[in-house]
Order: C-alpha cells, then sequence, then structure tokens
C-alpha cells in the first residue's frame, strides 16, 4: 500500500484498544490498517495481566463475533466485597437482576481471539515491527510515514498506542498527568477456599488490594498497589516470603495461597487528554485517558471510547461521507465520561489511603451503613457496570 490507495482509518497501536477498535470500525464498513510496533507474539509473552469487562460492554463484543470465545474461559463476578478498617459491604447480582456484574478475561487469551478475528477479516490489515514517525494532513485526508519509510493514507489517524502515546506527542496535544507513588503488583494465586465468583477489594493503609475471580474456583488473579519503593523490595524477595505477605493482607479471605504466576509491576499514572480530537487525529483508550485501577473501570472506558467512536462514525461511512466531519460528536460523548471517572478514582484512592483514628472511624461506619441501604447501592451498580445513564453515553 502506499500514500495513493486511501482506507478509512490507520489505527496505531496493536493492543487490546487498537485491535477491538478496528474490529469495532470494520464492523460498520471502515477500511482500518493497525500498526504494532511489537511482534505479536512478544506482546503475548509480556503481559501476564487480566482485564475486568463490565456487563454493559457484552453486547458489542457479541456483535463482534469475539465474546462467546472469551466467555468461556472468563471468570464471571456475581458478588463484590468490599473491607476497609473492619467495616464490610456486600453488592451481589440480586442488584443487577441475577446478571454479573462483570467478567475477568486473561489477556494473552483475549489478544489471541481478536487477532484471530482481525486475520480473517477482510477489511482490517495488520503491521507489526511497525511504527509511525510522522504524519501531514490536508482537506481530503492524512499522510502516515512509518518506520520503515513507507507513507500510508487515510482519512483518519487513531491513536490506540498507550499512556505514553507517541501519537499524543506528534499531534501536539497537551496531557494533564499525575504520576502516583504508589505502583501495582499484578499475578495469579491458587487458594484453598473457592472463591464462588467473589470479587474482594480490601483497603489497607498503604492501597487497595484486589483478588478477581478467574474461571478455575480456586484461582483469583490480584491487583496490590502500594508504595513504588513497598512493591519493588517484595519482587526482590522469595516466592514464599511475597505469598506470606500477601496472605496476610488479604486477611485469609480464600484460606492458604499458592503463586501461580508470578507478580510483574506496574507503575500508576492517571492522564488526562486536553482534546480528543485534533484535526484528522482521534484519541482513544489510554493515550486519551488513564486512570487508578482501584475500581477496574479503565478498559471499560476504552470500550465505551469504541462504541461511540462507531455511533459518530457509522452515518458518514454509509453515506460516504467525509469521517473528519463527525469528529466534534465523539468528542463530546467521551471527554465528560472519562473525567468523571478518572477523578472518581483518584478521589476513592485518596480517601482510603487517609490514615487516622477518625479517618477510619468513618470509612469502617460508611460501609457499614452503605451495606445496610440497598437503596444507595443501586446507583454505583449501575455506572460500575455500565448501564448508568452517563456510562450509556459510550453504550
Amino acid at each position: 500500500m502506499n500514500n495513493r490507495h486511501m482506507v478509512d482509518t490507520l489505527i496505531v497501536g496493536g493492543g487490546l484498544a487498537g485491535a477491538l477498535c478496528a474490529l469495532t470500525l470494520a464492523s460498520v464498513g471502515a477500511r482500518c490498517v493497525v500498526f504494532e510496533k511489537s511482534r505479536f507474539d512478544d506482546l503475548l509473552a509480556r503481559d501476564r495481566r487480566t482485564t475486568a469487562i463490565n456487563s454493559g460492554a457484552v453486547p458489542l463484543l457479541k456483535e463482534l463475533g469475539v465474546w462467546d470465545s472469551m466467555a468461556s474461559g472468563a471468570g464471571l463476578i456475581r458478588r463484590i466485597e468490599i473491607i476497609s478498617d473492619g467495616g464490610r459491604c456486600t453488592f451481589d447480582d440480586a442488584l443487577h437482576d441475577l446478571q454479573p456484574f462483570g467478567y475477568i478475561v486473561d489477556n494473552a487469551v483475549w489478544r489471541r481471539i481478536l487477532k484471530d478475528a482481525i486475520d480473517a477479516h477482510p477489511l482490517i490489515q495488520w503491521v507489526e515491527e511497525t511504527g509511525i514517525t510522522g504524519f501531514t494532513s490536508d482537506a481530503t485526508g492524512i499522510t502516515a510515514m512509518d518506520t520503515a519509510g513507507q507513507s500510508w493514507r487515510a482519512q483518519l489517524l487513531i491513536a490506540a498506542d498507550g499512556r505514553e502515546s507517541g501519537v499524543r506527542a506528534l499531534a501536539g496535544i497537551d496531557a494533564h498527568r499525575h504520576v502516583y507513588p504508589e505502583s501495582a503488583l499484578v499475578g495469579t494465586v491458587r487458594h484453598a477456599q473457592p472463591h464462588h465468583e467473589t470479587a474482594f477489594e480490601i483497603f489497607l493503609p498503604t492501597g487497595p488490594l484486589a483478588l478477581l475471580p478467574l474461571k478455575d474456583a480456586h484461582a483469583s488473579c490480584f491487583v496490590w498497589t502500594e508504595p513504588t519503593d513497598h512493591t519493588k523490595a517484595r519482587l526482590e524477595g522469595s516466592d514464599a516470603l511475597f505469598l506470606k505477605a500477601l496472605l496476610a493482607q488479604c486477611g485469609g479471605v480464600l484460606g492458604d495461597l499458592e503463586l501461580v504466576v508470578a507478580p510483574q509491576i506496574w507503575g500508576l499514572t492517571r492522564i488526562l487528554a486536553s482534546t480528543y480530537v485534533q484535526d484528522r487525529v482521534v484519541l482513544l483508550g489510554d493515550a486519551a485517558h488513564a486512570i487508578h485501577p482501584i475500581a477496574g473501570q479503565g478498559f471499560n472506558l476504552t470500550l465505551r471510547d469504541l462504541v461511540a467512536l462507531r455511533r459518530a462514525l457509522q452515518p458518514q461511512l454509509h453515506a460516504g461521507l467525509p469521517l473528519k466531519d463527525a469528529l466534534s460528536l465523539y468528542s463530546r460523548l467521551r471527554q465528560v465520561d472519562a473525567a468523571v471517572m478518572a477523578e472518581a478514582t483518584h478521589l476513592l484512592n485518596t480517601l482510603f489511603l487517609n490514615s487516622g483514628i477518625l479517618p477510619a472511624a468513618m470509612r469502617r461506619v460508611g460501609l457499614r451503613m452503605l451495606n445496610r441501604l440497598p437503596i444507595l447501592k443501586k446507583p454505583f451498580v449501575r455506572h460500575a457496570t455500565g448501564v448508568s445513564r452517563l456510562a450509556r453515553l459510550g453504550f
């Protein structure tokens, strides 16, 4: 392909966001090229994380034809236990009409399913070990130059290349950044007691610890957030020492633990781009917004980006009209939702890290009160599962 052959979108980034973006836009007739700077097999080897998907995302994944394969190996969340300072609050699926709150999907499995779907799709071209070094736009399109010196022509350039987005930098889009002093340790354990499809969110003085149920009733992944010097020190110790500390911090809610997937460390940064659209450049996923993982909502924001982008572009594609003309709708649909969720997770993290007798007592009493008042739980559930009015701006 050269610059004499125009496609609809050039998508930079072949991770979960970029792969799903290609499938989502191709589902309404967009011709897409996906650039991924790494080899696909290297992507699989590097990422041992899991991703939380709320139930509001399922219709999109079904429509794209990838849900059945994903669901067969996904863990279900039917119950959520929030524990802090001796207080406890339980959310069960009765609050969500007996539907799961969400699902836990292994990233490597998900990546493979999406890649297979891309390889089979006639409107998507996958180009790996290739990045974008620059671009220029004009009245009819955008021309991008790749790392091999080849030029590509499209109507839009979509940045799905993560929180340190190179495309965002090339476009000169500012991003408001807050680097957290904490990092997250992510891995998988087996446990003596079955999880009964329960996700545990345990708030500790040094940061939150989440245990998320996998398909195997005796296996859960963990996301353990602590000050970065703590997390680095834990990685330097033995597995036995790490498991002992993990067991102590989670209070033995699932019994004895066995390490299945060794922990990886991930730095935490909140990023909000000043705009999601600039000329013919579109930001989505972490390139547009990266939030604290405390509520497991980060990738659900990305999924809502994709639905909003498709909603904006579909009429243009079907009518043969310029795609650029619909971008303001996408920006309006997404920036409010992302900003609200970024602020909410930031405040939640700040609230539970606040030490002292009085804040701890307030958290304990607050959780107990919330646990006794289902009418107050419902709004939390609706937004967390992607069915609130604000969340539905995407879905």
